[in-house]
């Protein structure tokens, strides 16, 4: 889910949308898989990327220890070239990223992380806290 908000990220900067989301798995013996899924409607929106990219992952055999996972958007498209629909699935994660971009925007990429990644040993939260750890 971090890397398909990284790739919603940016196609919302450079204001671009994706129709298909594709994912890459390198295994520890250099095997590498690529898989793909064209989505129902073009979206920059990481939590429906996010989800696309975890279908195709748990689709994948993965005895052998993974080496390697990528995110990437293809098939992409200007942001809002689309008809209007009756209503929108995504609005409320639109609105959410939306502020997320605002608050990275004002105070930095560090400031902000989805609640499910705190304390996943990516430099952010409590497992990387000196307290965590009793180095205070």
């Amino acid at each position: 889910l971090r890397l398909a908000d990284r790739v919603a990220a940016r196609l919302r900067r450079a204001e671009w949308e994706t129709s298909t989301v594709a994912i890459k798995i390198r295994f520890d013996d250099f095997r590498t898989l690529s898989r793909s899924q064209t989505l129902s409607e073009p979206t920059a929106v990481g939590q429906r990327i996010g989800e696309a990219a975890q279908t195709l992952f748990e689709q994948i055999d993965r005895r052998d220890p993974v080496r390697l996972v990528g995110v990437r958007a293809e098939n992409l498209r200007p942001a809002g070239g689309g008809g209007f629909a009756l209503w929108d699935d995504d609005e409320h994660w639109r609105k959410v990223e939306g502020a997320m971009d605002e608050a990275v925007a004002r105070f930095g990429s560090a400031t902000i992380s989805r609640a499910r990644h705190i304390g996943r040993g990516d430099g952010r939260g409590a497992a990387q806290h000196p307290k965590a750890h009793g180095l205070d």
